[in-house]
């Protein structure tokens, strides 16, 4: 079963990251920056075992041979 859940942002300032695991900094790095897209984070056993990033782009001026887009 899957769960989504909207990310709320961080009360803390994105300075204070030198009290984070590097599992925590390299989440951070996968999120940072990113627009469009999502971060999967697998979990096994109750451990993250797997990291997953996806960027999507988007081109909203992109016009089709017939003006309906790609």
């Amino acid at each position: 079963m899957s769960e989504n859940r909207q990310a709320r942002p961080s009360t803390s300032s994105q300075k204070n990251n030198h009290n984070v695991s590097p599992t925590g900094a390299r989440i951070i790095e996968a999120v940072r920056g990113l627009k469009y897209g999502e971060v999967v984070i697998v979990v096994q056993n109750g451990r993250i075992v797997q990291l997953e990033r996806t960027e999507k782009l988007r081109f909203p001026q992109v016009e089709g041979a017939y003006g309906d887009g790609i």
